[in-house]
């Protein structure tokens, strides 16, 4: 796994940050970033934060991995992006406004395609098998690794790069989702707390290389955890008020998938973005799939943002760091529990729990669910 995230470059300054018992509101910032660790000066005219996020965490993860390269066709690389380039898109846009339409740079071309980041890690990587970018809006880092690791046991792939990047930080962005009252008028994101109030953007990236049990084991690759099962659905309903059953019938697919019982859901890794109606409808979601079983509920975007096409992926990787240790992450660390919200959710310091199964769930705007079980290793 690799990482980048508003604690850092690096899964240890992402695991330091969700575990820090602090909560601040959220700033648009990767702490020790130097973009030019990955790119020279040339490259760095053509290529946008997202594109060099997930250069970074798929170097570190490719690393620990023990860098697989089975044959070129044989390598897939599937990453989560929704916005693309925006902030350069934005400034080309003014750009043109402004000098006219020769003043624009070439590098924005090859940047205004959502498909730069999937294609560049391909590019250092030498992945000539499928390369895919998904934009299934906030899930779509979820959908990414759901999609890789159905290539893997297919037998399609060997091995398969797969996460989300983002770095949405434009003025139109913000400006747009807090006209729609989702983002924070605070900066503070309290997941399932009374006093939420919208979500915050979050920068940052991961990448996990997903390979199969018996190929990794051969070659001697540390294995951090199964894919177990992974659902995709949707709504069918409002576009930004989730009906809740969609949610239900994607955790449901995914458990059935991995044949998991949800009486064995060990901890359920949420989407928890903050805001009013996404974390009341999950949690209901949730007590409406488990019935009496009362999972620990975590979310990190408290202190990680919302990294939206990076969201699920980063969470995923949050999740597996938090089995090796076993300990939960807080949803909050001075809470006022949400009377509407019927959950056990992890408050105060990290929890110590005992690896299980873990439900790792993706929510997103257009009704898109996604919603993936990963196992410890030798679980089953």
């Amino acid at each position: 796994m690799g990482a980048v995230s508003p604690g850092g470059v690096g899964l240890d300054a992402l695991w330091e940050l969700v575990v820090r018992p602090t909560d601040a509101p959220i700033t648009a910032d990767v702490p020790g970033w130097d973009v030019g660790r990955w790119f020279d000066r040339r490259e760095r005219r053509r290529t946008d934060d997202y594109v060099a996020y997930a250069i970074a965490a798929a170097a570190e993860a490719d690393d620990a991995a023990g860098q697989p390269r089975p044959e070129p066709l044989r390598r897939a690389v599937v990453l989560g992006n929704v916005f693309g380039p925006s902030t350069a898109a934005e400034d080309a846009v003014r750009t043109t406004d402004a000098e006219g339409p020769e003043a624009v740079p070439p590098s924005v071309g090859l940047l205004a395609s959502t498909s730069s980041a999937a294609a560049t890690v391909a590019q250092r990587l030498g992945a000539r098998g499928p390369v895919t970018v998904v934009a299934g809006a906030c899930a779509a880092g979820t959908h990414a690794l759901g999609q890789a690791a159905a290539l893997v046991a297919s037998g399609e792939v060997d091995v398969a790069w797969a996460g989300g990047t983002e770095a949405a930080v434009s003025p139109v962005l913000q400006s747009s989702y807090a006209n729609l009252r989702a983002l924070s008028p605070t900066g503070w994101v309290r997941p399932f707390d009374a006093r939420r109030d919208g979500f915050v953007f979050g920068l940052g990236a991961a990448v996990l290389v997903l390979e199969a049990f018996d190929e990794a084991v051969a070659r001697g690759a540390p294995v951090l955890g199964e894919v177990a099962g992974w659902a995709n659905t949707n709504d069918a309903a409002h576009s930004v008020r989730p009906s809740g059953d969609g949610a239900v019938e994607c955790m449901a697919l995914a458990l059935d998938r991995a044949s998991i019982n949800p009486s064995q859901i060990a901890h359920v890794n949420a989407h928890g973005t903050g805001t009013v109606a996404n974390d009341a409808a999950e949690a209901a979601a949730v007590a409406s799939v488990c019935g009496r079983h009362r999972p620990p509920i975590t979310s990190v975007k408290r202190v990680t943002g919302h990294g939206v096409g990076a969201a699920g992926a980063i969470e995923a990787v949050v999740a597996l760091q938090g089995m090796a240790r076993s300990l939960l992450p807080p949803s909050g660390i001075d809470p006022r529990p949400a009377p509407e919200i019927d959950a056990d959710v992890v408050w105060g310091e990290p929890r110590p729990w005992e690896p299980g199964p873990v439900i790792s769930n993706s929510f997103g705007i257009g009704g898109m669910n996604g919603s993936l079980v990963v196992l410890p290793p030798g679980w089953r």
